[in-house]
């Protein structure tokens, strides 16, 4: 029988994470994530169908090869997709579509920017889209569901309305399930950001709008609330901010309000072919506040020279940003 390797490696480490990563363990699975879209959507999809099992992973014929999978004597990671495979054959053909299956009537989408670009989509349900540059969106909807899957970068959903089928919104480890409403999903390394402008929406641990006993675990959010999943720690802080520091990245804008100067470079290589880089790993954690031009990473590099002690080196594939040392002389 023939194997996806990337699908196999996705269930790998699906499987690990079932059993709890360490620090470590989780820098390389979220490394592994990072490498590739392909990764991602992988990821996304085999944990989609181990949630569509429910119960079912727990039997004892499927624990029994998820042992055999993570077990350090194991010569191959063929264990490791029997036992994600065995669980989809145990619920049958409505979970097979996540691993690329198709269901007779699923309607799938794919929805992807590249470095520099943005785009608008309007769904068959009527429900809008902004994507973000260098962001992928994946959909399947049927007639009872509207599932997407927000692979990586930012996306601005602004939802029809249909109460017989809840639009949700995957996006890491958390998914978020709504009606008819508007809201901001940003996917990053480290954390996940949902921005809420208009309505309600439930924010939820991944794979819990599938099981209704569960739904409570859920975090309801209200119009102007922003909430930020950090995904090393789990913890979730709920802030009240600004509407258009959340969705003015769709005007080109970027805003910043004590935020790591790394996380703002990352946000600023995302759109710009000259790559911002930090000389010193220190200058990550400085905070920075303001409003700038996403696309003017130059500018945003001359204003740090003035509001730090560091000097900008321009180059032909990059912006240098090098901190000033302190005189020792007396």
């Amino acid at each position: 029988m023939d194997h996806d390797p990337i699908m196999d490696t996705a269930a790998e480490w699906l499987m690990r994470e079932i059993d709890g990563l360490d620090a470590g363990s989780l820098a390389a699975r979220d490394a592994w994530l990072a490498a590739s879209p392909d990764h991602a959507a992988a990821f996304a999809r085999m944990r989609q169908a181990w949630d569509a099992a429910g119960g079912l992973v727990e039997t004892p014929v499927v624990q029994e090869a998820r042992h055999a999978a993570l077990s350090p004597q194991r010569r191959s990671r063929w264990p490791v997709a029997a036992a994600a495979c065995l669980a989809l054959a145990m619920v049958g053909t409505a979970a097979w579509w996540t691993l690329g299956g198709s269901a007779p009537s699923m309607e799938r989408t794919v929805i992807e920017t590249r470095s520099g670009e943005q785009a608008n989509a309007t769904l068959s349900d009527g429900s809008q889209i902004t994507l973000d540059t260098d962001s992928r969106v994946e959909t399947a909807f049927d007639a009872g569901h509207r599932n997407l899957v927000l692979v990586r970068g930012q996306a601005f959903f602004n939802v029809a309305h249909d109460r017989s089928r809840p639009f949700i919104v995957r996006a890491g480890e958390r998914e978020v399930v709504a009606v008819g409403t508007r809201f901001d999903v940003f996917a990053e390394a480290t954390r996940i950001t949902v921005a809420l402008t208009q309505g309600r929406v439930r924010v939820e641990p991944a794979g819990t709008a599938s099981k209704p006993a569960l739904q409570n675990e859920g975090t309801e959010l209200g119009e102007g609330q922003t909430l930020v999943f950090q995904r090393t720690s789990g913890q979730t802080l709920i802030t009240r901010d600004d509407q258009a520091a959340q969705t003015d990245w769709q005007q080109g804008r970027l805003h910043f309000n004590g935020t790591p100067l790394g996380d703002a470079v990352a946000r600023f290589n995302r759109y710009g072919s000259r790559r911002l880089v930090l000389d010193d790993p220190a200058l990550a954690a400085m905070p920075i506040s303001g409003v700038f031009e996403a696309r003017n990473g130059p500018a945003f590099a001359q204003a740090l020279a003035a509001l730090f002690p560091v000097t900008v080196e321009t180059r032909s594939d990059a912006i240098v940003v090098r901190r000033i040392e302190k005189s020792t002389d007396r």
